[in-house]
């Protein structure tokens, strides 16, 4: 299974295809004499650019959930298009949002970088009127220093401000010894020259503006909604596979290993806000993740038995300060603000100053019952998909999976439901019942069969199904116990 960042980094790298594509048609759009705002606009119409990104978003959000729960899952639950944090926007609000923005940032940073191809047109346009009459022999020569000077700033997209200045006075110099030398001198030939040259660098300066235009602006900002988006969907997930899991009394907070700078994440680990121990909170306390932008910090469940003879308490002010207490005046700075820290530091509650806390707890919104209805809809369709299956055999396996999962609580996938209609008799086989197949399933799991697998193998019969989701991959009569698997 993916982790948090692969599921970015695939979003990044699909991102960057659909990214050089436009970045290639604005380009052509804008040589063809378009502005910089009508390229941008129709090559975004041209690519299908936003639907695209908005596709690579979503499939990163249900990859999110998918980890979280350990299952795949078909779709998109509409429960994750809701709003489920303070801007109470829908999924479908924030991505067109994004949209807007990423649009924005792209027209804003190329008009920013093609200022300094205006002067560069003028100076072209100057020489060309300089040389453009007479049929005098053309001598070539080298370029003039000033001139070659102005070719090598010109080509440059990001300017420090004495770079700036220099380049002005290049330019004034260029068009006064245009204006002074007449067209018929051999000083023509190194303007035309120069011509070329700056052609070719404005071409390539509006290639490098519009990648990182494209790239960088505006990647950040659908990089931003994948991540914050497809972890807090991991965390539904992850949630949800735990919200009924009584041997689950707590969680632990783990930072992300790309934890860049010293936050609220970094307090929520460190500090034991509730007497069981640092960076662990109670099941229903938990702090709402992601918690911040590009947060990717995760949970790590807590059992009954590690947290023997502790007694959970509210300790969030003391142990919040016993917290900040051991830091650097630069990271509780980081963490408070200049003034907030001196206010905690005067009194004042460090909740009422630290950025980006929250009183919101963290709550699934998918509930295992959605989830349940997420997967029996995945197994219909795997059953249906079928091509060798007769139309009847299908209508019998998902009324039989129907079945199972409405009166017993049971979820049999497209195989596990053939091995109970269409039982094999004959050497080491046997008839099964369901009744005795639903005895089986009470009982506990005694084998590991992989790490993500478990059985319960009883009376010469094995269900052998998925940890996470409690899916029956398979039921499998067998005489013995099979080599490879673990006792628990």
């Amino acid at each position: 299974m993916e982790s948090l960042n692969e599921i970015i980094n695939k979003f990044v790298k699909e991102y960057g295809k659909a990214g050089k594509v436009l970045s290639e048609r604005i380009i052509e759009l804008f040589n063809q004499g378009l502005t910089i705002d009508m390229a941008v606009t129709q090559a975004i119409k041209d690519t299908d650019f936003f639907n695209i990104i908005q596709e690579q978003i979503v499939n990163s959000i249900k990859t999110g959930i998918e980890l979280g729960i350990g299952a795949s899952i078909t779709y998109l639950p509409n429960e994750i298009k809701e709003p489920w944090d303070a801007s109470a926007m829908h999924l479908s609000t924030k991505l067109h949002g994004a949209d807007i923005e990423m649009r924005k940032r792209i027209v804003d940073a190329l008009q920013k970088a093609f200022k300094v191809n205006e002067s560069v047109s003028k100076i072209k346009m100057a020489l060309y009127d300089g040389y453009h009459s007479g049929n005098a022999v053309i001598r070539k020569q080298k370029l003039p220093n000033y001139l070659s000077e102005l070719i090598k700033l010109s080509r440059k997209l990001d300017l420090e401000d004495k770079e700036k200045i220099e380049l002005l006075r290049l330019e004034r110099n260029a068009l006064r010894r245009v204006k002074d030398n007449k067209p018929d001198t051999p000083l023509r030939a190194s303007y035309n020259q120069l011509i070329e040259a700056l052609e070719k660098g404005q071409n390539k300066h509006i290639q490098n503006a519009t990648w990182v235009a494209v790239q960088e602006k505006s990647r950040y900002v659908a990089e931003r909604i994948a991540r914050t988006e497809s972890a807090r969907a991991y965390h539904d997930g992850f949630m949800a596979q735990y919200a009924d899991d009584e041997s689950v009394v707590a969680f632990r907070w783990r930072l992300s290993s790309g934890h860049p700078i010293h936050d609220i994440c970094d307090l929520y680990a460190g500090a034991d806000l509730y007497g069981l121990g640092k960076g662990i909170f109670p099941k229903d306390k938990i702090p709402m993740l992601p918690a911040h932008p590009h947060c990717l910090c995760h949970l790590e469940p807590m059992y009954k038995e590690e947290l023997e003879g502790k007694k959970e308490k509210d300790n969030v002010e003391q142990g919040g300060r016993e917290f900040i207490a051991t830091l650097t005046q630069k990271q509780k700075e980081r963490l408070l603000g200049v003034y907030g820290s001196r206010e905690v530091k005067s009194g004042v509650s460090w909740t009422a100053r630290a950025r980006n806390y929250s009183n919101v707890k963290l709550e699934s919104r998918l509930s295992k019952g959605k989830l349940k209805g997420s997967i029996l809809k995945e197994i219909y369709s795997d059953i249906q998909n079928k091509l060798d299956w007769k139309k009847e055999f299908k209508v019998k396996c998902i009324s039989t999976v129907k079945h199972f999962s409405k009166k017993h609580d049971i979820i049999l996938s497209d195989h596990a439901v053939i091995r109970f209609i269409s039982q094999k008799s004959g050497k080491g086989k046997r008839h099964f019942s369901e009744k005795e197949l639903v005895s089986i399933w009470n009982r506990q799991p005694n084998y590991k069969e992989s790490k993500n697998r478990l059985v319960k193998y009883y009376e010469d019969i094995a269900i052998i199904y998925n940890a996470s989701d409690k899916v029956v991959i398979s039921i499998v009569v067998r005489k013995g116990v099979k080599k490879t698997w673990e006792v628990i």
